[in-house]
């Protein structure tokens, strides 16, 4: 496995503002004045033949003065929750570019302890926005709750990793190992692999391993310990391990798919809710 793993990243999407040109209105032109007739009326004076300023209708000296300007609007708030990982990577772009600032949002990202937790809050109102394998948000709308898909986060990029000195070399060689994963059995990422393992390598995992779930940070201690003999994980917790040189990776879920199915699949999608869609439209923009 490659020291260091390529991440395909999905930017928030960019909102192109139209700038409006305010063009002066022109002043309107004085018309030349009619020469002076040689005999003057009677009653008429020097002063009457002075020619008299033009001026525009309505206009005053105080009109002349700029207008004073507006206060500034508060900042749209947005609760952004994520597992970590290539998650924070939106945010993280948003902030660094200034587009939170050019656009008025206030975004406070909130680190759950896994997925589920994440889905609880969002389903909870605690969170606006989360990042989620499109699986869960089509399995909750199915259910009756009202989670939307706003944009595409990104694809699979996902390690099976195991102790450096293991003999097992792919997928196959997890037929009877203790396997965790640091998703559900119902999310995106474990429904890949698990498929991977039927279709690619000839068993079900979880009638002939014994898989558990739990937080990617948990998982890794587990495999350290000896507890777990393979573990699927999310960055930054697969690639630090990796990087210390205890460990390795015997496959990557979205390349294995690609290479033997020929297909790129979609892994995450940006999550809100109906209610939070329809009253922020423009933040979610």
């Amino acid at each position: 496995m490659k020291g260091l793993r390529a991440i395909l990243l999905f930017a928030p999407l960019v909102v192109s503002l139209v700038a409006v040109a305010c063009v002066p209105a022109s002043s309107p032109t004085a018309q030349p004045s009619a020469a002076p007739s040689q005999s003057k009326p009677v009653g008429s004076t020097a002063a009457s033949a002075q020619p008299v300023p033009s001026q525009p209708v309505g206009s005053t000296a105080a009109s002349a003065q700029p207008a004073p300007s507006q206060p500034a609007a508060p900042p749209s708030k947005i609760r952004f929750t994520t597992t970590g990982g290539r998650g924070r990577i939106p945010i993280s772009l948003v902030q660094k570019l200034g587009l939170d600032k050019k656009y008025n949002i206030s975004i406070d990202l909130t680190i759950p302890a896994n997925v589920d937790a994440m889905h609880t809050a969002l389903v909870g109102g605690a969170t606006d926005v989360i990042v989620t394998g499109w699986t869960n948000a089509v399995s909750y709308r199915s259910r009756g709750v009202p989670m939307v898909a706003v944009y595409p986060a990104n694809s699979f990029l996902y390690d099976v990793i195991v102790a450096k000195d293991s003999p097992m070399k792919d997928f196959g060689d997890l037929r009877g190992k203790r396997v965790g994963t640091f998703a559900t059995p119902a999310s995106a990422t474990t429904v890949l692999w698990a498929m991977e393992c039927r279709e690619i390598f000839g068993f079900d995992p979880y009638k002939e391993a014994k898989v558990q779930d739990g937080a990617a940070t948990l998982l890794l201690q587990l495999l350290e310990r000896g507890e777990i003999d393979a573990a699927l994980l999310l960055d930054p917790q697969a690639t630090v391990a990796l990087a210390g040189g205890r460990f390795k990776s015997i496959g990557e879920i979205g390349e294995i798919w690609e290479k033997n199915k020929g297909q790129k699949l979609l892994a995450t999608t940006i999550v809100s809710t109906d209610d939070f869609v329809k009253k922020n439209p423009e933040p979610l923009r």
